[in-house]
């Protein structure tokens, strides 16, 4: 385990947040951050957030990329140099975004062939019912499928849900 490194080199561990626009990404980092729900967003603003979290009674620092705009596969080459965690999004209230996320992780795991436990998949908006386009059982198939991380949550009404995801994806990785 990596724990060690991290605490005893004091260097920030690397985290990318990712998925087709629209999906939460912004909304997901910040709720994650500072516990806070903020429903609008720059669509094309890529923001770096550095920030300390308490995991286990010691303090980690994380160096966070919230990705923005339309995915490619250079915007996916710069998103995931160095990157250490990815939380890869896809809404429940829209299929293409879950396609989108089927086209991330096969690069993700093709390309640059990462370590599963390096990747949580993140089915965002839970809380939408009625709009509902993906069923859970597919974001925790394709989960499986990469022998990666599943986690189905609504950002804006339970912060506890997106903290713990992003907690235990640290935990799992280092």
């Amino acid at each position: 385990r990596r724990w060690k490194s991290f605490m005893t080199n004091n260097r920030a561990l690397s985290v990318a947040v990712l998925g087709k626009d629209g999906v939460g990404k912004s909304a997901f980092t910040v709720r994650a951050l500072t516990r806070r729900f903020i429903g609008e967003y720059d669509p094309f603003l890529e923001l770096n957030y550095k920030h300390s979290m308490e995991i286990d009674g010691q303090y980690l620092a994380l160096d966070v990329l919230d990705t923005a705009g339309k995915n490619s596969e250079e915007k996916l080459e710069r998103a995931s140099e160095n990157t250490e965690i990815y939380f890869l999004l896809y809404s429940t209230t829209d299929k293409r975004s879950f396609t989108e996320a089927e086209e991330i992780a096969e690069y993700l795991f093709e390309t640059k062939n990462i370590d599963p436990s390096t990747l949580t998949i993140v089915a965002t908006k839970k809380d939408l019912v009625h709009m509902r386009e993906v069923d859970e059982y597919e974001g925790r198939f394709l989960a499986q499928n990469y022998g990666c991380a599943f986690a189905q949550i609504s950002i804006s009404e339970h912060y506890t849900e997106t903290v713990s995801t992003v907690q235990n994806a640290i935990k799992e990785c280092i």
